[in-house]
């Protein structure tokens, strides 16, 4: 890690600041993937209105995750199909929907190399709120993107 990397990283850790995170990630971009993806991941805490470590808060990191990865890349679209369902069923609900099957959110979360942010993962995380079919679903989704998945739902890339 570089010394410029090392600072930015210190001032990303107390940056709370949307506006001033966004436009750091957007510098980083192509020059520090480490940088870049810490900024994304402060972004994530900083919009945060869930408490930490539950459904809701997870469910909203991959939201707003997904949302600014399309912002960064010029297509400011909302995740329409889980937000209504999320307003109208909430989080854990929305979620069983969403892990059954094909998103566009899910394929741009491995392609960042996030995975850990799809809904299939936060499922896998938090298995007592969600159904046995949404669990194998989950599973099988995952290992077919070429990812493992631990017994307390950690996912990594395949070796």
């Amino acid at each position: 890690m570089s010394q410029a990397e090392t600072k930015a990283l210190e001032q990303i850790a107390l940056q709370k600041d949307p506006k001033l995170l966004r436009r750091q990630a957007d510098n980083a971009r192509g020059k520090s993937e480490l940088v870049e993806k810490a900024t994304m991941s402060r972004l994530v805490v900083v919009l945060a209105t869930h408490k930490p470590d539950t459904v809701e808060y997870e469910c909203w990191a991959m939201v707003n995750t997904v949302e600014e990865l399309r912002r960064r890349d010029g297509h400011p679209a909302k995740m329409s199909k889980i937000r209504p369902k999320i307003s109208k069923l909430g989080e854990i609900a929305a979620l069983e929907y969403v892990v059954q099957q094909p998103t566009e959110g899910f394929a741009e979360l491995i392609a960042y190399g996030m995975p850990e942010l799809t809904a299939d993962a936060i499922v896998l995380r938090f298995p007592q709120h969600f159904t046995a079919q949404a669990q194998s679903s989950s599973r099988t989704r995952l290992r077919e993107a070429d990812l493992q998945v631990g017994e307390d739902g950690e996912v990594t890339a395949a070796a």
